[in-house]
């Protein structure tokens, strides 16, 4: 049974108050802990809305959350959603990347596929963090 949305983002918000006292002491340790539980969390809301969105105000509260942490994460600007290229051209696989809830390359800025890692598509330049074995 999965976790009601409601109750991931309060361990979001406890996990985004942690990482900012962390970060006042310097404790890299603790920083990278939290970061990754909050990924964990972001991991699991983005599971439970792809198979059902979310009222606007959770999602502005999961936005205000990201904010917070100062993470390189997606945008709260921009709703933009598409295929990733990538699975699409490898495996047929039709996987949507959602810049309110995918993470962002740190490189090129675009949207990182959760399932592949891809990011930005060849035929619009190269990522330098990125290996490219195909061009299409």
């Amino acid at each position: 049974m999965s976790e009601k949305p409601t109750v991931l983002i309060e361990r979001l918000s406890r996990y985004v108050d942690d990482l900012l006292k962390a970060k006042q002491v310097n404790n890299r340790s603790s920083m990278k802990g939290r970061t990754q539980m909050i990924m964990t969390v972001l991991d699991k809301l983005r599971e439970i809305y792809k198979n059902k969105p979310f009222s606007k105000e959770l999602v502005a509260q999961i936005q205000e959350n990201k904010k917070r942490a100062n993470l390189l994460l997606p945008t709260t600007s921009s709703n933009y959603f598409n295929n990733c290229w990538d699975c699409l051209i490898k495996r047929g696989e039709k996987v949507i990347i959602d810049k309110r809830v995918d993470t962002v390359c740190k490189s090129c800025g675009w949207v990182q596929c959760h399932k592949c890692g891809a990011c930005k598509d060849p035929k619009y330049g190269r990522c330098k963090n990125r290996e490219y074995f195909h061009d299409h």
